[in-house]
């Protein structure tokens, strides 16, 4: 993983562009949005599909104006729960199926449910609506999903990291799924019951862990000021392989009115858990062991989380740029073919403008892109749960015709990836702070201004090396096979980013 420091992420879980790296967005279902920087998560780029900037060709009658498309943001998954008073009554999952690209309702999207023995499937209606029921209990993985000129969503059997609990007595509903627009150059192809009384099977993200042995992580996940469960959240354990460095990912999202969750088929080791859910800021993370055979149990609690208002326009025309994409960079990878998005994000409207919840405190940085536009990952974001701050205007600036959309960011201009309790420089811009300063990779960062990086960790880590265009950090640095270390003084610069 790499990042620019300025610090950007790379991708996968280990890595971080510590100013720009190429994140990639990851749309959900298909090539979801996230941008991880810090970590090595999977990266942003893209937005809503690329959109002629072409005036139309001259008509002889006026054209008719183009329909209103009802967008919804790409975000966090919702999800409620009502508890009916018969509770033998049967259990009842709704929701709708939309695209990524357009927000817009998919007709006649397949959603195929599972509980290990058999499988049951609903449509959706013209709307995208669905709705389904049953009258067993149980833990239903959400088998496949799948529309008509859409990527499919169709893990192996048995492997889907999405969850739903049915309960007797229970609604869920306000469910979202996603599916992204096929490419023609590559279209992804889809490829026992408990009676009344009966306690439930928690549900489980249904690895199979036959193949080695393998522990697991269950729990519960709540509000931290209430202790009332969270209905729907995605739990995501990292193997940790250090202070910063942390190995690949495994994930689940559930949906359980009691707020439980069994992420099954985990690693033995340390692992790290952390929750997520929509409108609420992360958990803190908790690293646990996990032993083969064996059940690891953590509790997990969500406080409340921090906003964001803004706007985005276009640099040099001063114009709003609408439909761009604006997400808080998480230390997450997670794989491209979910259709549920873990990244607290959003998309600007026709007036620039954009309001993110849900965020964690602290120091953050935001990751901003748009078609036709270098994306920008904007650092030294105090945010508050208390406290509303300024909003804020980011410009974009817009790439030359023919030219591939980078990265800009204010930091050292680095690429990193974590390696135990240190960063290691992967590639340096040659405009950049960390060139002038006369770094190379190779080098090993062992302290941002005097603190380890090994008790900050990555995010920390990162976000202290971002700052102002023309500040300065002070980097601990060792050159293998020198083992003596050195302080280095980097000039921050804000530079589109290209290695």
């Amino acid at each position: 993983m790499c990042c620019a420091v300025h610090a950007l992420p790379v991708a996968g879980p280990r890595g971080i562009i510590a100013d720009t790296v190429r994140l990639r967005l990851f749309i959900v279902g298909a090539v979801l949005v996230l941008i991880l920087g810090l970590i090595g998560f999977l990266v942003w780029r893209g937005g809503p599909a690329t959109r002629s900037t072409q005036p139309p060709a001259a008509r002889s009658t006026p054209a008719a104006p183009a329909p209103r498309v009802d967008r919804t943001p790409i975000r966090l998954s919702s999800g409620a729960a009502e508890v009916g008073s018969d509770a033998t009554h049967a259990f009842e999952l709704e929701g709708r199926v939309l695209s990524t690209a357009s927000g817009a309702g998919i007709p006649g999207a397949v959603i195929v449910l599972s509980d290990g023995n058999s499988v049951s499937e609903t449509r959706a209606d013209a709307t995208g609506h669905f709705r389904w029921t049953t009258p067993s209990p149980g833990a239903y993985q959400l088998a496949s999903l799948e529309a008509a000129g859409f990527v499919s969503f169709a893990p192996e059997l048995g492997q889907s990291s999405i969850v739903f609990q049915a309960r007797l007595g229970v609604r869920l509903s306000d469910v979202t799924l996603y599916l992204a627009p096929s490419r023609p150059a590559h279209d992804a192809g889809a490829h026992a019951d408990a009676g009344p009384g009966t306690p439930a099977p928690i549900a489980t993200n249904g690895v199979d862990a036959s193949t080695a042995p393998r522990g697991r992580i269950s729990g519960t996940v709540r509000e931290a000021d209430t202790g009332k469960p969270i209905t729907a959240f995605s739990i995501i354990a990292l193997v940790r392989r250090g202070g910063v460095e942390r190995g690949a990912e495994q994930h689940g999202s559930f949906f359980d009115n009691e707020g439980r969750f069994v992420l099954d088929g985990v690693a033995p080791g340390t692992q790290c858990v952390t929750a997520l859910a929509l409108g609420h800021a992360a958990s803190a993370e908790q690293c646990l062991e996990v032993t083969a055979g064996g059940d690891s149990r953590v509790e997990l609690k969500l406080g409340r989380g921090a906003s964001l208002s803004g706007r985005v326009t276009d640099r040099a025309k001063r114009t709003p740029l609408a439909h761009a994409r604006v997400a808080l960079e998480q230390p997450y990878g997670i794989d491209a073919d979910s259709p549920l998005p873990v990244i607290a994000s959003t998309e600007t409207g026709e007036d620039g403008t954009f309001h993110l919840t849900g965020l964690d405190s602290g120091l953050r940085s935001i990751f901003v892109t748009a078609a036709t536009h270098h994306s920008r990952v904007v650092p030294g974001i105090r945010l508050d749960a208390d406290r509303q701050p300024p909003s804020i205007e980011i410009d974009l600036l817009a790439t030359e015709p023919g030219e591939e959309p980078h990265i800009e960011s204010a930091g050292i201009n680095a690429a990193v990836r974590a390696e135990g309790d240190t960063l290691v420089i992967s590639g340096v811009a040659t405009e950049g702070g960390a060139a002038q300063a006369g770094l190379l990779a190779g080098d090993v960062i062992l302290r941002v201004d005097g603190v380890d990086l090994g008790t900050l960790g990555m995010q920390a880590g990162v976000e202290r090396m971002r700052g102002p265009e023309g500040s300065t950090v002070v980097l601990t640095v060792r050159r293998p096979p020198d083992p003596a270390t050195r302080d280095v003084v980097v000039t921050r610069r804000r530079i589109v980013n290209r290695f």
